[in-house]
């Protein structure tokens, strides 16, 4: 089981460096980057920091919304990643906020992450572009610059029934939320359906202080309805508790619980999310204790 820890959106921008390189001293498996509109920081910038100060770990763009950006912008910012970190980027597509992409000005479509989908692959082989779609039309000569990889592996993140039967059509792989043992299967069996083989399929939890915070975080996935159908849990009734336990941990006997449960799935990594920037070494430890 491979793990990998996404980057606080709270840690100050003169910390990240440490942060980074605190990650791949303890020999995690993947430094995750977020793209957040309440982060301190700016997707790519870090991206750019976590190539140019790291050597083997590997690198996860992610989640991030086609929408904000072209996908042509998108698709020569991941090979200038992928270039400079030798090879090292995943990314990691979502279809994103509907309510941040409105007060922005965007209407994203569903259509727009599949199609996103198709011309990042397109233009990672070297292709020229002449895209017709319901949310992009595009026109592009190839871009000058090759992918470091063969190509750049992009998961679709969901919690929903629709977007993994999608995802396991044309995506490399599947970034959901949860170790609920009714969702893993589901995903796991979905996964033997899956075009590209192998089908890459990652999990979520997070170490979230203080407890106030994680209240917070756990009872706003309460409120997704799709993940919660694909837990076989009635919406209208849930037990905190039981949802805590499926997207938390906080010392090292939990997180072995939750790894666990992951690999009896046969899912391939774990992604840790944290809120406070200080909890990082704490996490790091205790995921070495359990390794």
């Amino acid at each position: 089981m491979k793990i990998g820890i996404e980057l606080a959106i709270k840690t100050p921008v003169n910390e990240i460096e440490q942060a980074i390189k605190l990650c791949e001293k303890y020999n995690l498996d993947r430094i995750w980057i977020p793209d957040s509109n309440i982060s301190l920081w700016e997707f790519w910038s870090i991206l750019g920091v976590t190539a140019n100060v790291t050597n083997n770990i590997r690198i996860g763009a992610g989640v991030t919304s086609p929408y904000q950006r072209n996908p042509v912008v998108m698709a020569q910012a991941a090979i200038t990643i992928d270039q400079l970190s030798n090879g090292r980027l995943d990314i990691a597509l979502g279809r994103g906020s509907r309510f941040w992409l409105s007060n922005i000005g965007i209407e994203g479509i569903d259509d727009g992450l599949n199609e996103s989908f198709d011309i990042l692959k397109s233009l990672f082989a070297g292709e020229d572009l002449d895209y017709s779609g319901n949310q992009f039309n595009i026109k592009s000569p190839a871009l000058r610059q090759p992918t470091f990889q063969e190509t750049i592996p992009i998961f679709i993140a969901n919690t929903s029934e629709y977007w993994t039967e999608k995802a396991i059509k044309f995506a490399d792989g599947i970034h959901t939320y949860t170790t609920n043992k009714n969702l893993l299967s589901y995903m796991d069996s979905a996964s033997n359906s899956a075009s590209k083989k192998p089908f890459y399929k990652i999990s979520t939890i997070g170490y979230i202080q203080p407890k106030e915070v994680e209240t917070w975080w756990v009872s706003n996935f309460s409120k997704n309805r799709n993940l919660q159908v694909l837990c076989k849990r009635d919406s209208e009734k849930i037990d905190l508790e039981e949802l805590k336990n499926d997207l938390t941990f906080d010392n090292k006997r939990s997180l072995q619980k939750q790894i666990s449960k992951l690999e009896s799935a046969n899912f391939d990594e774990l992604m840790i999310a944290y809120r406070r920037p200080e909890d990082l070494e704490y996490i790091l430890q205790t995921i070495k204790d359990c390794t």
